[in-house]
C-alpha cells in the first residue's frame, strides 16, 4: 500500500538507506498499528456478515489450507518416486555395468 511506505519514509535518512537511532522503533510501531488496523478492519467485516457467508468463508480457507499442504505432499511424492525409479537405478547401472564394462572402460581411458 503507497499510504504505508509514505508514512514509513521520515523512519529513514535522507539517503534512504541508513535510519536515525529511533527509526528502527518507529518503523516497529507505524507497521504493528498498520497490521492492528487491518485486523479490525478484516474483523469488522467478518461480523458484518451472516452466519451462512461466514461459515463459507471458513471453509474456502479450510480447503484452501488443505490443498496448499497436499499440494506440496503431492509434489513431494513426485520427487521421491522419480529418484527412487529413475535417478537411483540410473546412478547404479553408471557406478556399475558402465564401470565393469571392459570396451566402455578401454574407451574412456584410451
Amino acid at each position: 500500500d503507497l499510504d504505508f511506505i509514505q508514512q514509513l519514509r521520515p523512519s529513514f535518512s535522507k539517503d534512504g538507506c541508513s535510519m536515525p537511532d529511533d527509526g528502527r522503533a518507529t518503523i516497529e510501531t507505524r507497521i504493528r498499528k498498520t497490521l492492528d488496523l487491518a485486523k479490525e478492519r478484516w474483523s469488522l467485516k467478518f461480523k458484518k456478515k451472516s452466519l451462512h457467508e461466514q461459515q463459507q468463508q471458513r471453509l474456502f480457507s479450510a480447503v484452501q489450507a488443505v490443498f496448499e499442504v497436499e499440494k506440496k505432499t503431492f509434489t513431494d511424492y513426485i520427487l521421491k518416486e522419480t529418484t527412487e525409479h529413475l535417478i537411483e537405478p540410473r546412478n547404479a547401472w553408471v557406478s556399475t555395468a558402465l564401470f565393469s564394462n571392459a570396451n566402455i572402460r578401454d574407451a574412456a581411458v584410451g
